[in-house]
């Protein structure tokens, strides 16, 4: 080859160099970071510096691009900054939202944007970057690059609850004691295991009733369920004859015998004898005997 086609060879190269560097206004340098070795919820930054031949501008809209990529990564925010009127500089933090059973090499996709001078646009992307995703696991992984244990070296002790359940049950009794005690002592528990009418109870409750009515009335009627009460007890007709075969059959009544008797002497006389009504202040001792005797079949005297 002569001198003449060597000169002539030097030139066109040095005129495509030229031509290059004169329409090549964005010169894209990349800050990668490491492409192995990340799990679940590990960040990581690509950082792009921009190194303009004229003044332009560079806009993105972080709202569209801040968020979930593909399967395995999401964009955590974008910082874009102006170093000079020729020099911006971006850094895109990403993060690992997911992660494959078993090492995987993925691919970051490429972050577009544009720079703006005027009424020139120019379209920049960064290229894709491919890392490396590993489950958390217990084995060392082999893989280019050298993926490690990342498990501790000891297993981790347990915390030992048995101080801390123990405490939590006494306290637990302590605040319950005083709801149990109050339900015990004003539920009414008659209107929820005595669901059968008792004799003496239901007697008691239409006794109640009758204390403001005149007092013929109310002893005749009161007497009445009293023996009506004392005779379903018994299931036959009691007489003051046959009350100690009554007691014989309910011990439980026998400590209130003098009374019953006496009150059924008060029948008698009232019905078949024509005396007069008995006192005031026994009226209120058969209302008080009538209730003993409900308490009883109820079992709780």
């Amino acid at each position: 080859m002569n001198l003449h086609k060597i000169i002539s060879l030097l030139f066109c190269l040095f005129c495509l160099t030229c031509f290059e560097i004169t329409y090549s206004k964005t010169l894209v340098e990349m800050d990668e970071p490491r492409q192995y070795g990340y799990v679940l919820g590990d960040v990581f930054t690509r950082k792009l510096k921009l190194n303009f031949t004229e003044k332009f501008n560079v806009t993105f809209d972080k709202k569209k691009y801040t968020g979930r990529i593909n399967n395995w990564l999401s964009i955590r925010k974008i910082d874009s900054k102006k170093l000079s009127d020729f020099v911006h500089s971006i850094e895109i933090q990403y993060q690992v939202v997911n992660v494959p059973p078993k090492p995987l090499m993925i691919s970051v996709p490429s972050f577009e944007f544009k720079a703006v001078t005027g009424e020139i646009k120019e379209d920049i992307k960064s290229p894709d970057l491919l890392v490396t995703l590993a489950p958390i696991t217990p084995e060392i992984v082999v893989n280019r690059g050298g993926l490690l244990n990342i498990q501790p070296n000891n297993s981790i002790s347990e915390i030992k609850t048995e101080n801390i359940s123990f405490r939590i049950s006494i306290w637990i009794s302590l605040l319950v004691l005083p709801i149990l005690i109050f339900i015990y002592s004003w539920a009414p528990w008659q209107k929820l295991f005595f669901s059968k009418k008792l004799p003496f109870s239901s007697a008691y409750l239409e006794v109640l009733k009758l204390k403001g009515l005149p007092e013929i009335v109310f002893w005749k009627k009161s007497l009445t369920l009293f023996h009506f009460a004392l005779n379903s007890t018994a299931k036959k007709t009691v007489f003051v004859d046959s009350l100690d075969d009554f007691f014989l059959e309910n011990l439980e009544y026998k400590k209130l015998s003098n009374e019953i008797r006496y009150f059924l002497m008060c029948s008698r006389k009232l019905f078949y004898e024509n005396e007069t009504l008995p006192q005031k202040v026994e009226k209120k001792l058969l209302i008080k005997l009538i209730q003993k005797l409900s308490l009883i079949e109820k079992k709780l005297d």
